[in-house]
């Protein structure tokens, strides 16, 4: 499942995210019982009903409330079916709170692992130094931490491919020298262009796989120069 730029929105500044994990938990859901995706449809999942401006205000003045407007969470599963779960950037920590059974997040339990047998996380942060961000990633660590849920399978995939640079004794210093710092302190280490190979494998207990040449933007691949996304081309046989 994909979301708009507009639906993170309401969840930034280290706000709840459970706008996202309500429309995680439904497409999900959706998918098990049986609704097919096309590429007509974009690949996704619709919702019930489509969200309205004001819909958006109400998640944007209180995100703790989930999904505007609200679906119907699924809650412990009963089918037999189960998914791998393929995440990417912050949805794979995001995914982490959707697998538990306990504790609670904005009063909310998801019971994904009922559903997910594996997740896949690409390039994810899975740790911060930046405070605002730390908010939601340490209440993930924790009270989720590592390969929380001993019924899945959890991997963690990162990439060495974009070293940060800086110049001028670090006066100018290039997007991922700046996104390297505010994950690990090391604007100069290896990593997606986004997240440093260090953050993306802070998952103790999971399965990890370094890919060379990944970049963390599908925008930023480059197949004529040995460029990929993490989900493209050559590396979805890791998968």
């Amino acid at each position: 499942m994909r979301h708009m730029w507009t639906d993170w929105v309401p969840t930034l500044g280290g706000r709840s995210v459970r706008p996202i994990l309500d429309r995680m938990d439904y497409a999900l859901t959706q998918l098990l019982e049986g609704y097919q995706v096309s590429e007509q449809g974009n690949f996704e999942v619709p919702l019930p009903q489509p969200a309205t401006y004001q819909d958006w205000l109400q998640e944007f003045r209180d995100a703790s409330q989930g999904a505007r407007p609200g679906l119907e969470l699924t809650g412990p599963w009963k089918g037999s079916q189960r998914a791998a779960l393929v995440a990417s950037s912050a949805g794979g920590w995001i995914s982490r709170i959707f697998l538990a059974r306990r504790p609670p997040y904005s009063n909310i339990v998801y019971h994904g692992a009922d559903r997910v047998h594996t997740l896949v996380t690409l390039g994810t942060p899975h740790k911060s130094a930046e405070p605002v961000t730390r908010r939601n990633i340490d209440f993930v660590n924790d009270n989720y931490g590592g390969a929380h849920m001993d019924d899945v399978r959890y991997v963690a995939i990162g990439s060495k491919t974009v070293q940060g640079k800086s110049w001028l004794n670090g006066a100018v210093q290039d997007f991922a020298y700046q996104s390297y710092n505010i994950c690990i302190g090391d604007g100069s280490a290896w990593g997606d262009g986004v997240t440093p190979l260090e953050c993306a494998l802070a998952l103790d207990g999971a399965h990890h796989i370094v890919m060379e040449g990944a970049k963390h933007v599908p925008l930023e691949a480059k197949p004529e120069q040995g460029v990929h996304w993490y989900g493209s081309g050559p590396y979805l046989e890791h998968m």
